[in-house]
């Protein structure tokens, strides 16, 4: 298993914990997505427990979106023949009832993305920006709701 697949089932699982601490070691680049899972188990050791506490305090407080505090939300990505939509949701099942009352059709794929991966955005002036996808979803009011989409 990957440092990627296992944030991914940290993320689909609600490990809140652990999805802050492998998201401090890629913001530090201690790992990467694709490093084997058990490179986490080093940081993991007690006797790096007290300062792994504050460096990841820190980070949270950085990132207050790592750590959910009332609904959580996800994005997700829904791919289909003609676009691909992403959809701010609590479930996987709660984003393809939204996107079939809203758009319909099939449904060829849906993935999950991790808050802190990047994504680009068209400012007021539409110019592109980059931001995350943790970002976008502060400022989104009620899930539910399309977050855009682009097309093939």
């Amino acid at each position: 298993m990957t440092v990627g697949e296992l944030l991914q089932e940290a993320v689909d699982s609600g490990e809140h914990s652990l999805v802050l601490l492998i998201d401090f070691l890629l913001f530090k680049k201690a790992v990467t997505y694709d490093d084997d899972a058990s490179k986490i188990d080093y940081y993991l050791q007690d006797r790096f427990r007290n300062k792994m506490n504050e460096y990841l305090s820190e980070h949270l407080e950085k990132n207050p979106w790592l750590w959910p505090e009332q609904e959580e939300r996800h994005v997700f990505s829904v791919k289909t023949q003609e676009k691909r939509y992403f959809i701010a949701a609590q479930t996987k099942t709660q984003a393809l009832g939204f996107f079939q009352r809203e758009i319909g059709g099939e449904v060829l794929s849906i993935e999950t993305y991790h808050q802190c991966e990047e994504v680009w955005e068209l400012d007021e002036k539409e110019q592109p920006k980059k931001t995350t996808w943790g970002e976008l979803l502060q400022r989104v009011e009620k899930a539910p709701c399309f977050l855009g989409h682009y097309d093939y």
